[in-house]
Parts: structure tokens; C-alpha cells; sequence
């Protein structure tokens, strides 16, 4: 089983849920940070990719890769949906 887990990397403690790790299980999981688009201009979207990566595999999830997406300008969504 392979888990997508979508998150908002504006308010990521909002929407993290915190019994994902009981949900889940050891189950890999793709991570999809969203909202991408309220993020300053000159942001360095890698370091955000590194600092979800690091979160979660510190909450002991199985990252398997981390997307960045944007709903309002679809920024990213084609590269998340083709993994």
C-alpha cells in the first residue's frame, strides 16, 4: 500500500494529523505540500522539500518523495500526479 499525504506548507502543525504514524503504519508515503503559491517569490523550494522530508521522517514516516504543488496555479500538479 502506498499512502499520498497532503499537507499545507503554510500552516503544516495545522494540518498535520498527529496519529498518522497509527494510520499508516510503515507503509511508504508520498508527501504533497500544498499552497506553494503564498510562498515569498525567491523561496528555494528545494530547502522546503528538505524541511518536510526532515519532519516527517523524524515523526517516523517512509518518505518516499516530496511534491510541491500549488491548487491556485496549478504550479506543480502534472509532476506530483505522474509519480
Amino acid at each position: 500500500c502506498l499512502a499520498v499525504y497532503v499537507v499545507d506548507v503554510l500552516d503544516f502543525n495545522g494540518s498535520f494529523i498527529r496519529r498518522i504514524r497509527e494510520i499508516i503504519g510503515r507503509n511508504p508515503v508520498i508527501i504533497v505540500g500544498t499552497k506553494i503559491d503564498l510562498l515569498p517569490p525567491k523561496t528555494d523550494m528545494e530547502l522546503v522539500k528538505n524541511w518536510l522530508l526532515y519532519i516527517l521522517r523524524k515523526k517516523k514516516l517512509r518518505v518516499l518523495e516530496v511534491k510541491l504543488v500549488s491548487n491556485e496555479t496549478s504550479k506543480g500538479i502534472n509532476h506530483a500526479v505522474n509519480s
